[in-house]
C-alpha cells in the first residue's frame, strides 16, 4: 500500500516531467492507484446521483453527469502522457511508440508489452 501511495504522489510531483525515466514498478503502482481512485469517484458520483446518463433522439445524443470523473481525467491527462513517455524511455523504446494507442486493441496490447519490459 505504501508503494502505491508513493507512486501516486510521485506522479503528481512530476506533473510536466517528460524527461528521465520511470521504472516498471512506478508505472504499474500508479496505474493501480488510478484505477482505485477512478472506481471510488464513480461510486461517489452514483451515490450522489451525479452518474453519467445519456439520452438519444433521432438527431442527437446528449449526455450529462460524471463531472467529477471528467475533472479527474482532465487533471491526470498530461501527467499520464509524461509517465508513459518516461516508461517507454526506461524500457529502451522511443516515446513515439506512444502513437500505437491510435491502433485499437492491437496497439494497446503492443503498448502493454512495452510497459512491462525491464529497464534498460
Amino acid at each position: 500500500m505504501e508503494k502505491m501511495k508513493n507512486a501516486y504522489i510521485d506522479f503528481f510531483k512530476r506533473y510536466f516531467d517528460f524527461e528521465g525515466k520511470s521504472t516498471v514498478g512506478d508505472f504499474w503502482w500508479y496505474v493501480l492507484a488510478a484505477l482505485i481512485v477512478s472506481f471510488a469517484i464513480g461510486i461517489i458520483e452514483n451515490a450522489l446521483g451525479m452518474g453519467a446518463t445519456c439520452t438519444l433522439t433521432k438527431t442527437t445524443i446528449s449526455c450529462k453527469g460524471a463531472a467529477l470523473s471528467s475533472l479527474y481525467s482532465l487533471a491526470t491527462f498530461i501527467p499520464s502522457l509524461a509517465l508513459a513517455v518516461r516508461r517507454l524511455r526506461d524500457a529502451g523504446r522511443s516515446p513515439l511508440n506512444l502513437l500505437w494507442v491510435f491502433l485499437p486493441v492491437i496497439g494497446w496490447i503492443i503498448l502493454i508489452v512495452f510497459y512491462t519490459e525491464k529497464s534498460k
